[in-house]
């Protein structure tokens, strides 16, 4: 049921990026899947990434909140992880902690426009002790800050050319008062 469930998510959001490739035709896919469909484009001579918000990941998000220890306490609905997109990376940008900066944010039709970060991908420096150094110093940021980012996987940073570990993809983090899914954040992030 599961791979059948990431299956079709992955041939919808195919279907679902035609018109979003259509209003941006040299737009790339970059990823996506079961939820969401993420474009690199060009506007006004720079890199943004377009992230548009989709429904398919509604059925895995209900598999996750019933199956995992430790469940999701955010929403898993489009309009969920869009607006704490919004939400985050606006609070981090106010915090001054590395993350891809938001640029534009359409609520009626789920999309959101953000800078493209240059530098590596975090798995790809595993290797690099600053490059991991950075990363810690920017989870340990947002758990500062009264954050958990619940999706913490390495693919989710990007070590920026000046050296800084920058969050690319907030949609599921979560305002932690009490604490419990920053552990969670750190036993994922040490896991790899």
């Amino acid at each position: 049921l599961l791979a059948l469930t990431l299956a079709g998510g992955w041939v919808e959001s195919r279907i679902r990026s035609i018109p979003l490739k259509k209003q941006y035709s040299e737009a790339k896919i970059l990823g996506g899947g079961h939820s969401n469909i993420v474009l690199l484009a060009t506007k006004n001579g720079q890199k943004v990434v377009i992230k548009k918000y989709g429904l398919s990941g509604v059925v895995l998000g209900w598999i996750a909140k019933k199956v995992l220890p430790t469940p999701n306490p955010g929403g898993f609905s489009p309009r969920d992880r869009f607006n704490n997109d919004l939400t985050v990376f606006t609070d981090f940008e106010k915090a001054g902690i590395p993350a891809s900066r938001l640029l534009a944010s359409d609520p009626k039709n789920l999309i959101n426009t953000s800078s493209f970060v240059e530098g590596d991908p975090l798995p790809m420096l595993l290797d690099n002790e600053p490059a991991v150094r950075a990363a810690g110093q920017s989870l340990r940021q947002a758990h500062d800050l009264g954050w958990a980012i619940i999706d913490n996987q390495l693919s989710n940073y990007i070590i920026g050319q000046d050296g800084r570990a920058y969050f690319i993809d907030l949609e599921h983090a979560w305002k932690d008062k009490e604490g419990k899914y920053k552990a969670l954040d750190i036993a994922i992030f040490l896991s790899y």
